[in-house]
């Protein structure tokens, strides 16, 4: 039951459903404390995981760092000093947190230990988890400024994903590609706002979507429409238009359906001011998707009317 529960929350909080997620998933860890008692078990630390997850899609960062520690030291005390893809997992999602913090180097640290782990428990076999691992760390070797570093570990990732996957177009590897490609323009044009860093944010945000890895989206969502807006001012503009309705779309993902209907009603307005037509289009079907998921029929089936006219 337990299992199923846990189960369910994960289920939950891919829908976006995040309010139903959390009682699942406090359910999920009372139980298996009550099963368990004290004693140190991998259950108990997946239910931990999974509930310091769901705190951090809600944007509870230091709820979610004080609890994503807790499964950790309790997967190191259950296998002592031996290697495990469970502490290697454990590792990444509190370097996950700790980073979205903006706390750069213990990330690095976690994510170095996590990385040296799986290719010890991997050997030389190339692992979707090793290329994941590499990416990680190259994202923050780049936010500390260690461009040299981080170019080495996105190539390697790069490799890696490309021969897992062979001749396949594959998400991974696209999302290989765009970080790379994302880290390069940063370096061209360094700490200034540019409309190219900004479409790489932008594209590499829809990759991390397809991936299941909503806060990052979100994140580079967020930090592209600022970008575009130091970058036209109080002007309306069709990019930061996209933009909004871009993060419009992970919010509603997260169920973040108020902050997403305030998004997508800010991209529909300055379309309609730069009279782009299809973005208007675009931005109010996209409304009144959210509209019908806050349980707002009739003003959805206004938009969809004015959609229609």
């Amino acid at each position: 039951m337990a299992a199923a529960l846990c189960g369910l929350a994960q289920v939950r909080m891919i829908q976006g459903r995040l309010g139903d997620a959390e009682p699942l998933s406090d359910e999920s860890l009372a139980m298996r404390r009550r099963i368990h008692g004290s004693k140190d078990h991998s259950d108990v630390a997946a239910s931990l995981c999974g509930l310091a997850q769901l705190y951090k899609a809600q944007g509870r960062l230091d709820e979610s760092a004080s609890l994503q520690e807790k499964p950790l030291a309790m997967l190191r005390r259950i296998h002592g000093s031996s290697d495990h893809s469970e502490v290697a997992s454990s590792l990444c999602g509190l370097a996950q947190v700790y980073k979205a913090q903006g706390r750069l180097d213990e990330p690095a640290s976690l994510h170095e230990e996590s990385l040296a782990m799986r290719r010890r428990l991997l050997g030389s076999k190339d692992h979707r988890d090793v290329a994941t691992s590499l990416c990680d760390l190259a994202c923050v070797y780049e936010a500390q400024g260690r461009a040299g570093d981080s170019a080495s570990l996105q190539a390697q990732s790069l490799a890696m994903s490309r021969r897992i996957h062979g001749s396949k177009d594959h998400r991974d590897v696209a999302a290989s590609l765009q970080t790379e490609l994302l880290a390069m323009r940063r370096r061209m044009h360094g700490s200034k706002g540019h409309g190219d860093v900004a479409a790489s944010l932008c594209s590499l945000a829809v990759l991390r979507i397809a991936q299941g890895r909503l806060d990052e989206s979100a994140s580079l969502q967020q930090e592209a429409l600022a970008m575009l807006r130091r970058i036209h001012g109080r002007k309306d503009h069709r990019d930061v238009a996209v933009s909004l309705f871009g993060l419009a779309q992970v919010h509603m993902a997260q169920g973040r359906l108020d902050s997403s209907a305030a998004l997508q009603a800010e991209a529909s307005a300055m379309c309609r001011r730069i009279h782009d037509h299809s973005d208007v289009a675009t931005s109010l079907r996209s409304l009144a998707l959210v509209c019908e998921a806050q349980g707002r029929s009739d003003d959805a089936a206004l938009l969809v009317e004015a959609v229609s006219s």
